[in-house]
């Protein structure tokens, strides 16, 4: 099947509202865009005009006052990138000071120099929140799509019904960092919140399945038999069961680091880097 390319030139503001629905640019936020599958145009080490994807796109705090050349408006700490170098936007020869409010976006790009040509100019995108948010947050998760949910409805057609999303904890005051957990996401009804529960369930043996029939055995000794479609109807008809269940999660995955009666023979090295400020 070709692949059909369509080119045009459009502001930032009707990239949000066309693509994202979004008219607010006023109000912080990171909007995904990965999944969109739409390029910006860049250019290469040799000066080659390319596209790379946009990742985010991001509205940032109002400015009281920012920098023109006429074309562009930039906030003072905004820069480009001239001949192999960057440069604020306050001390480019070309941009005056202008004392007025302005709404600010910003785009994240994947490519490796992060750069977009706008106006004119190779604009180095900057990082959505600086170092205070990094910083000051006792908590921050990293979302990230991992796949699509299909399902074929009644005539037979294949359909996308919603995303699996991974959430990563990058730094935890409050308990054990860099731990992930996948769950479902439906366009219809949103977060499969039992269906985690019970994948969490699964993997660390709270359950026992035989069939489609899972067992969860109570603290009682009572034994507790379900298919996964009724799992919540279960829970939410026994508040006592869901509070056992819910504790029984979390003694076994979010708040133990389970690292007593381990040996330097017992462990394995990961060498991954999490960049707290990706």
């Amino acid at each position: 099947m070709s692949k059909t390319i369509i080119e045009e030139e459009i502001t930032l503001a009707e990239l949000a509202d066309r693509f994202l629905y979004v008219n607010d640019l006023t109000s912080e936020e990171i909007y995904d865009m990965s999944d969109l599958n739409i390029e910006i145009e860049t250019l290469d080490h040799n000066s080659n005009k390319i596209f790379v994807p946009i990742q985010s796109f991001i509205v940032k705090q109002p400015v009281e006052k920012y920098y023109t050349d006429g074309r562009i408006k930039v906030t003072e700490n905004h820069r480009f990138v001239e001949n192999g170098v960057e440069i604020f936007a306050k001390d480019h020869p070309d941009f005056t000071i202008v004392h007025d409010t302005m709404k600010v976006v910003d785009l994240e790009i994947d490519s490796k120099d992060h750069t977009y040509l706008a106006n004119g100019r190779l604009n180095h995108n900057t990082t959505s929140g600086g170092k205070a948010i990094p910083f000051h947050a006792s908590v921050r998760l990293r979302l990230k799509s991992v796949g699509q949910i299909k399902a074929k409805d009644a005539k037979g057609v294949e359909q996308i019904i919603g995303i699996k999303t991974r959430a990563q904890v990058i730094k935890n005051r409050m308990g054990p960092p860099l731990k992930s957990i996948d769950y479902d996401i439906y366009y219809e009804s949103g977060i499969d919140n039992y269906g985690g529960w019970l994948e969490v369930m699964k993997e660390y043996k709270l359950v026992t399945q035989a069939g489609a029939w899972y067992t969860y055995t109570r603290t009682n000794g009572t034994p507790v038999k379900f298919l996964s479609k009724d799992f919540e109807g279960a829970l939410e008809s026994d508040p006592t069961l869901k509070e056992e269940v819910y504790t029984a999660i979390c003694d076994a995955y979010i708040f133990r680091y389970q690292s007593s009666d381990i040996g330097i023979d017992d462990i394995t090295i990961e060498e991954d880097f999490i960049n707290e400020e990706s």
